[in-house]
C-alpha cells in the first residue's frame, strides 16, 4: 500500500516489473511522527504522485512486453 509505506517508512522502494530489481529509492523526508492527518499534506500528495508514476510505468511495460 503506497499511502502506509510513505506514513510509516524512511524510504519507499519501487521494483522493476521483470526482472525484479529496484527501480528507484525514494526517501521519504516528513517530520515525525506521522500521523493520518499527514495524507492530506502536498508533500504527501506529491510523494504519493511520484511512487505512483513510477508504478505505472512498470506495469505499462510488463503489459508490453508481456
Amino acid at each position: 500500500d503506497v499511502d502506509e509505506a510513505i506514513l510509516l517508512g524512511d524510504r519507499v522502494f519501487v521494483m522493476t516489473a521483470q526482472p525484479g530489481r529496484i527501480k528507484a529509492e525514494i526517501p521519504i523526508e516528513m517530520p515525525r511522527p506521522r500521523h493520518v492527518e499527514a495524507t492530506t499534506s502536498d508533500v504527501f500528495i506529491d510523494y504519493k504522485r511520484q511512487i505512483h508514476a513510477l508504478i505505472k510505468t512498470e506495469a505499462q511495460k510488463a503489459v508490453e512486453h508481456g
